[in-house]
């Protein structure tokens, strides 16, 4: 028996793939090689996403101090747009390759100004992914597929050490590969890959300039001197295992688990071993779980829902301060013509509660947190 299970899974994408922005390290969208099993000898996707993250905290005096929670930092995680484009040739009957574009990593944190606790600090990292892929069919069950991934990052950033200095990270590049191999059964909707990313190293030239810093309790005003150097940042290796199954006529089962060694990663400004302090990450290892179902309701539209979960790592982080996610997504697909469809989708993200570090006694308390994601894809297949 044949099921039909052509679902919405790459709208449902469009807006879930903004969820990770508050993932265990800098993830924004992650790499998926679906796009080589689409049908159509030719297949062309662009997608954009909008998300509005609500992240805030409040100055908190744990231990002895009797003194109530001081209102901090209101909304310090911007919105922001994500795009991405996509192209898929099949060569032959067993040979198809892929073109993909989308931002990788990212961050935009900006605490604002006093009488937040933070003195100003924000940052903006964005990373840029180019990606080249080949498949090629074994037989009519098994497939490899394979390719180049290229990076470009660039940041800025105010207030690391002081009040006021600036920190600019040229853009870089950093090449990697990725590998993989995958297992079909058409007549019943079946496909599980498994995919393997390496690792992305990147070595940004650096400069700070301005600010200062002052050395309580009754110290001097210090000003920082401008410095010039290359900061380092490594892009983690990832493995997904992902699966659809058709379960029922038109109903899709589809899932993903990824783990991603964010520990191996982290970033060193000015690459100086020797002090602890510029390196301004400590993340963890994250494990992240996908589970949806999609429905063809009518010849021409489809829905899915969907549920993602990760668990926090318990870490305090001035740069990251939400621990921990739960999404769910609704998606959507309509079928305008025999080669052309859109998409739209919608999620909502529970971030988990974290608290930073800023000198004791007192503590950053992050509790309640969000975020909404919204994205649509028009796809063209020949």
């Amino acid at each position: 028996m044949t099921i039909k299970a052509k679902t919405t899974l790459a709208a449902l994408s469009v807006a879930l793939m903004a969820s990770t922005a508050h993932a265990g390290g800098l993830d924004r969208t992650t790499y998926s090689p679906n796009i080589l099993f689409e049908q159509g000898k030719v297949y062309i996707e662009g997608s954009l996403a909008r998300v509005n993250p609500d992240v805030d905290g409040d100055l908190v005096f744990p231990g002895a101090i009797p003194l109530p929670a001081v209102n901090g930092v209101d909304d310090m995680s911007p919105n922001y747009g994500l795009w991405s484009i996509g192209a898929k040739i099949d060569l032959s009957d067993r040979v198809a390759v892929a073109f993909q574009t989308f931002e990788a990593v990212g961050a935009d944190i900006d605490f604002g100004a006093p009488p937040n606790f933070y003195t100003n600090l924000s940052a903006y990292v964005t990373g840029r992914a180019y990606v080249g892929t080949a498949k090629f069919s074994l037989n009519d069950n098994f497939s490899v597929f394979g390719g180049i991934k290229h990076l470009e990052v660039s940041g800025v950033a105010t207030s690391f050490y002081g009040a006021g200095e600036s920190w600019e990270l040229n853009g870089a590049h950093g090449t990697g590969y990725i590998a993989g191999i995958a297992y079909e059964k058409k007549e019943i909707a079946l496909r599980v890959s498994l995919t393997y990313e390496s690792s992305i190293d990147i070595d940004m030239d650096t400069s700070r300039s301005g600010g200062f810093v002052f050395i309580p309790p009754a110290g001097p005003v210090v000003n920082l001197a401008n410095v010039t150097g290359t900061t380092t940042a490594t892009i983690p290796e990832a493995w997904e295992l992902y699966f659809q199954t058709g379960i029922a006529p038109g109903t899709l089962l589809f899932g993903s688990v990824r783990h991603t060694s964010w520990s191996d990663a982290n970033i060193v400004l000015l690459n100086d071993p020797s002090n602890d302090s510029n390196n301004v990450t400590d993340f963890s290892d994250s494990l992240t779980w996908n589970l949806g179902v999609g429905k063809q309701l009518t010849d021409r539209l489809s829905m899915s829902v969907s549920g993602t979960y990760e668990a926090g790592d318990g870490k305090p982080s001035t740069l990251q301060p939400v621990d921990g996610k739960f999404t769910l997504g609704v998606g959507a697909k309509y079928k305008l013509t025999e080669n052309l469809e859109i998409s739209g989708g919608i999620s909502h993200t529970w971030l988990g509660d974290n608290e930073t570090d800023t000198g004791a006694p007192v503590e950053g308390q992050f509790e309640d947190n969000h975020a909404w994601a919204f994205g649509t894809k028009i796809a063209l297949r020949f």
